[in-house]
């Protein structure tokens, strides 16, 4: 019995002794597996949270300029390495001359078309309140004609006319029998006594103020004769077609200047616009003018050249400002920039120098770059310094913050 419990726990041991020793095995032969080759890649360094890239320096603004019609030059005014500024003529061609002339003709007659607009305008104002003016005059004339022909159907006058016409012929007709009765004391005297001379004057004074009172009594008292009623019937139609025709004059002219003619000084403007536009373009196609203030770094217009709209014939850049554009920024590193992003910039041939910047923006197309495809980073500089040059090389780091 008992050698059978050791002969049991010899097999036991047996074969923990086997299973540690596949373990052992096992675990061997996973470390015995061959490690594969990294693929090799370029792409930017990668320090901690920090990506490294190489950069080179160029003008925030740089165009290349050409004529915008064939042509030969006539003229340079800006060389190569000089400065122009912003709307500054560089150079011109053959036949620029006639078409200034032709702008300056479009240029009169756009103002002489907006003088004629302005004056048909302020014309009919002033028109339009002297016909306001007419038709008042002319209705008040209608209005007196009315009355007066109106009157005609009575007495000349009223109550009150007829009793101080009476009152006149009352004092007149005394007057006259005073004077008659010192007349008839001198009529019979010396026709050379100064006293019977008096007498007569003062008579024959006093007769006339009475017959005048009487025949204005007479008047005042009176109907219209037909006469004086055809004549007040006329003068009414006169004043109705006056102030008919007044009316029509100002409805007229009420809306302003006459459609036709206000159509015509329209039509007029609107062409030389349009003449105006035309010969500026043509003049403009001419002349190589630079659309902002820089410097020519490369011309190569010469006089009695043939130009045209295929020819770069100038460089122009402003050389105060610069900022960076990234060279190997590949998809897997730029995937983690953001715009906005800060950086700093050190430069190959500056020692020393490093300069804040913030990245602007990231081109939305990559280019294949000996099999990776990388994107350029646009750096904005921040601080500028006056020893950067266009095209020198530099390094960004783009810290992530």
């Amino acid at each position: 019995m008992k050698k059978k419990w050791l002969s049991l726990v010899s097999i036991l041991v047996l074969s923990a002794v086997v299973l540690s020793a596949c373990d052992m095995m096992g675990q061997t032969g996973a470390t015995a597996e061959p490690t594969r080759a990294a693929v090799a890649q370029v792409q930017p360094t990668k320090t901690s949270d920090r990506i490294v890239s190489e950069g080179v320096v160029v003008p925030v603004q740089y165009t290349y300029l050409s004529f915008e019609t064939q042509g030969v030059v006539e003229e340079v005014m800006v060389a190569e390495g000089e400065t122009v500024e912003a709307g500054g003529l560089i150079a011109r061609l053959k036949g620029s001359a006639q078409l200034e002339a032709a702008v300056t003709a479009a240029e009169l007659e756009l103002l002489s078309a907006e003088q004629a607009l302005d004056n048909l305008k302020e014309n009919a104002d002033v028109a339009r309140a002297q016909a306001l003016l007419r038709v008042a005059e002319a209705n008040k004339a209608l209005d007196d004609a009315k009355d007066k022909r109106q009157s005609k159907s009575f007495k000349r006058a009223d109550e009150s006319v007829i009793n101080n016409t009476r009152a006149a012929l009352i004092l007149a007709e005394d007057a006259f029998q005073r004077a008659n009765d010192i007349w008839s004391y001198w009529k019979d005297k010396d026709e050379y006594d100064v006293n019977r001379a008096a007498a007569l004057t003062q008579f024959s004074k006093a007769q006339q103020e009475y017959d005048r009172a009487k025949a204005n009594m007479n008047y005042v008292e009176g109907y219209p004769d037909q006469f004086e009623v055809d004549l007040a019937e006329g003068n009414l139609q006169v004043a109705q077609a006056n102030y008919d025709k007044a009316m029509r004059d100002y409805e007229q002219l009420k809306d302003g200047p006459n459609p036709k003619d206000l159509a015509l000084a329209e039509a007029r403007l609107d062409n030389a616009k349009s003449q105006l536009a035309a010969a500026e373009s043509k003049l403009d196609d001419h002349l190589l003018t630079a659309p902002y203030s820089g410097t020519l770094v490369t011309s190569d217009i010469k006089v009695g050249q043939v130009v045209g709209p295929q020819t770069s014939t100038v460089l122009l850049a402003d050389l105060s400002k610069y900022q960076v554009e990234t060279t190997d920024l590949t998809e897997l590193s730029g995937v983690s920039i953001k715009e906005g992003s800060a950086v700093e910039v050190t430069f190959d041939a500056i020692t020393g120098l490093k300069l804040p910047g913030k990245v602007l923006r990231i081109s939305p197309l990559g280019q294949d770059k000996q099999g990776d495809i990388t994107y350029t980073v646009y750096i904005d500089l921040t601080k500028q310094d006056p020893r950067l040059r266009w095209s020198m090389t530099s390094s960004v780091v783009f810290t992530g913050k």
